[in-house]
């Protein structure tokens, strides 16, 4: 089934059809907003923009493309400056250089100092989902057509990495190792001074999260079928697996002994990181769980799409809840004693709720 056909992202309940199908061609611009935080600053790139926002009161300090200046009133209207696509990806920032890819082919290195373009790479053959990876001397950028791209910090092209199937996940670095997951059902290691392959494993479903890394240096990550599997990032081998009630679309949190993971079915899990299947403690939360959980200092938060925000604690009792207008599918990111939680289709584009469940700023374009 060609991407042209199906809303890819946003169509949950077809999900296994469409992972099924997909050959990595054109189509619908359905996603969420991608947030990356830096100092007091997080830049989240929602539709034709991405947009810099003021930690300490939620105002806009930054958007990219800037509006253009124009000399009258109607000029302006229709005068936006330079049109960089559709934006959904979280940003990759490295001191003043941003690297992000749109839905129309194109990765770009953004100077965010004075909101220039630095640099424009343009051989990719279908969108950027996932954000990039900047690690050492090198942007490592998976692309929905297959390929896992290296270039030096100035564009250039180093060398392509071809997987069998679509990369909708953001690398993951630790230490020497880069880890990727890939709808071709493989956990894929690369080796970050020679960028050779490691090793790679299958999962046995299509991996759309990205992995995380444990104490040990194991890696966690669950396919779309629900399959939540532990694996040596050392050799590539599969340490240990449990089977969950819906489709994992984001890497679980690790704290204390526990792995919190939400779940396509609208369940929450808190599991044993020792042994998965070993007595979860599970509940429902009434829509599907699609961002990954984050933890607060007074045990975790989940978001759902039904537009909910949660804090429970570590026994998966609830301390606090929110709703919030519109979908949340993002992951939430704690700064400070704020929760950042992006929304889609809602009246703001952020909402930032306080550690104690009390609403703090919204954040909506500037116009």
């Amino acid at each position: 089934m060609k991407y042209q056909k199906i809303a890819i992202v946003i169509l949950l309940a077809f999900t296994a059809l469409i992972l099924a199908g997909c050959t990595g061609a054109g189509g619908g611009v359905n996603n969420w907003p991608g947030m990356t935080v830096t100092g007091d600053v997080a830049y989240l790139a929602d539709g034709a923009s991405i947009y810099g926002i003021d930690l300490t009161n939620g105002t806009q300090k930054w958007v990219f493309p800037e509006r253009q200046q124009s000399g009258g009133i109607i000029e302006s209207l229709f005068n936006r400056g330079p049109n960089y696509g559709i934006l959904f990806a979280p940003p990759a920032i490295d001191g003043e250089m941003m690297v992000i890819g749109n839905y129309t082919k194109e990765l770009f290195g953004i100077n965010i100092t004075n909101s220039t373009e630095m640099w424009k790479f343009t051989d990719a053959d279908d969108r950027y989902i996932g954000g990039a990876l900047i690690a050492s001397d090198y942007v490592f950028a998976p692309n929905a057509d297959g390929n896992l791209y290296i270039l030096k910090k100035n564009g250039q092209l180093v060398k392509t990495i071809t997987t069998t199937g679509p990369l909708w996940s953001t690398p993951v670095l630790n230490g020497t190792v880069v880890y990727l997951s890939g709808l071709d059902h493989n956990l894929h290691a690369y080796d970050l001074k020679s960028l050779d392959q490691l090793w790679q494993t299958d999962l046995g479903g299509a991996l759309v999260a990205s992995p995380v890394l444990d104490a040990d240096g194991n890696l966690l990550v669950g396919n779309i079928s629900g399959l939540l599997s532990k694996v040596d990032g050392k050799t590539g081998k599969i340490l240990d697996q449990t089977t969950l009630s819906g489709g994992i679309w984001s890497k679980p949190v690790i704290n204390d002994g526990k792995v919190y993971i939400g779940v396509q079915s609208g369940d929450f899990y808190a599991l044993d990181e020792k042994k998965l299947s070993q007595k979860p403690i599970l509940i429902n939360t009434s829509s599907s769980v699609i961002a990954s959980p984050v933890l607060v200092p007074d045990g975790v938060v989940y978001v759902n799409e039904g537009g909910n925000v949660a804090n429970l604690k570590t026994d998966l009792t609830e301390n606090w809840h929110q709703k919030l207008t519109g979908q949340l599918y993002s992951d939430p990111v704690l700064v400070g004693d704020l929760i950042l939680v992006p929304v889609k289709g809602g009246d703001v584009l952020l909402q930032s709720i306080k550690t104690n469940g009390a609403l703090s700023w919204p954040f909506k374009p500037g116009k």
